[in-house]
């Protein structure tokens, strides 16, 4: 019967072979990122953009990038010159890339780490927030979410969890990459 058959079974499987080839060739590919170091950042979150008395604040990621600068490889701790801290709700995180965990970093410990301030890892990868959505070739039509922060090599990524990270759209949330923690 099998033999009697033979040539609608393939007719039916080379199409199918086909969608399977341009899945596995198309996602799997791009599903794998991987790199040997993590990387430290810091995150900021401010529910208010004015003070009581009316002064309007400065926003998150200014108040990032003036307190927190990386020279000689490491991170320095600055004080920000008219800015009410007590306005922001700051912390600092070190992702470890292995395991895919945030920990929280206290500020005496982050200043012995060493750090490659580069946006590229030395291995080629770097992290990247990327938004959009879409939705996959007929006849697999799935919704697909691309918000968040991604490893990125080329044109492969992997998506990260960082911390707090599914709150970015609110006013006043902000991420700031300090670098590469060298072993």
């Amino acid at each position: 019967m099998i033999n009697q058959h033979k040539s609608i079974i393939i007719a039916f499987s080379i199409p199918l072979l086909l969608i399977v080839g341009i899945v596995v060739f198309a996602y799997l590919p791009t599903s794998f990122v991987s790199t040997d170091y993590g990387f430290v950042y810091a995150f900021c979150q401010n529910d208010s953009y004015r003070e009581p008395t009316g002064k309007i604040l400065p926003d998150c990621a200014s108040v990032l990038k003036k307190r927190f600068t990386v020279t000689d490889g490491k991170v320095h701790i600055n004080e920000v010159a008219d800015t009410d801290l007590s306005y922001y709700d700051i912390h600092l995180f070190s992702f470890d890339s292995q395991t895919k965990k945030n920990r929280e970093v206290a500020v005496a410990d982050i200043a012995s780490l060493s750090i490659n301030n580069s946006l590229i890892s030395p291995d080629g990868v770097s992290v990247q927030y990327q938004n959009g959505s879409g939705a996959n070739f007929f006849p697999f039509v799935m919704y697909e979410n691309r918000d968040g922060y991604y490893f990125v090599d080329g044109d492969k990524r992997e998506k990260i969890s960082l911390f707090n990270d599914e709150s970015r759209y609110y006013y006043g949330n902000e991420f700031l990459f300090l670098g590469w923690i060298i072993k």
